[in-house]
């Protein structure tokens, strides 16, 4: 390399001159200082702005998440709901005297005919009904009960788990079984193809919430790779500086 006079100059000076020297060191040293500050800086604000990029995403998949448990309660009230309007109609075509009883749309009696002894006799009987069931129920950690007439609350059927809800079934299958008049039957029967129809939607809505949340979960951990390797990649260029 040929050095110009000037530089050749200040090399000496430096040789003979102790302050030029450290004055010209100092000047280096604190030219580099406020290089590594400011690429610590730049690296802190590159860092910074992905974690925020990141913690943007998560809450954004976290309100997408909230939105799909929301669409699966309500799915799960439609089912329901629908199911137990069935049954109940199902179960006023089958009871004595209910065909002088003329209902509206949701199956209610608008018109009540029935002989009140009658109608007292079945209550006490649905009620001892729905206290063994509940009594069954609880005993294998489920939520489950008879309405006042002694069909399936499809609601607290619901409110079980897939496995729960199968493990009722299988239950169910068995009191019909042990069913003791024609009559008993027919409502044991009803009750287990309410569950199995509560059942058979609700593992439709589920299957298709967990392919949401799934999916959820892989972008999540997609994300938090991506911030993991452009921190790794920031550091890694500021240490080479």
């Amino acid at each position: 390399m040929v050095m110009s006079g000037l530089t050749v100059r200040s090399y000496v000076r430096m040789m003979f001159d102790e302050g030029s020297y450290q004055k010209t060191q100092q000047q280096y040293n604190s030219a580099l200082a406020k290089l590594q500050t400011q690429g610590l800086a730049t690296v802190n604000k590159a860092n910074s702005n992905l974690k925020q990029e990141h913690a943007d995403f998560l809450a954004d998949m976290d309100k997408q998440q909230r939105a799909a448990n929301k669409t699966l309660e309500t799915n799960n009230k439609i089912t329901t709901d629908k199911i137990a309007a069935q049954s109940k109609k199902a179960m006023m075509a089958r009871t004595p005297g209910m065909d002088k009883v003329r209902l509206n749309k949701d199956g209610a009696v608008a018109q009540y005919k029935w002989n009140v002894k009658r109608y007292e006799e079945s209550l006490k009987k649905m009620k001892a009904a729905n206290a063994s069931y509940v009594a069954h129920a609880k005993s294998v950690g489920a939520q489950a009960r008879l309405t006042n007439t002694g069909m399936l609350d499809t609601a607290s059927f619901g409110s079980n788990d897939a496995q729960m809800r199968k493990k009722l079934i299988m239950a169910q299958e068995h009191r019909m079984l042990a069913a003791k008049t024609k009559n008993e039957y027919k409502r044991q029967l009803i009750i287990l193809q309410d569950m199995k129809a509560v059942h058979g939607l609700m593992l439709q809505d589920e299957f298709k919430h967990r392919l949401v949340v799934s999916d959820i979960n892989r972008k999540k951990a997609m994300s938090m790779s991506n911030l993991r390797r452009g921190l790794a990649q920031n550091n890694a260029y500021y240490r080479e500086q």
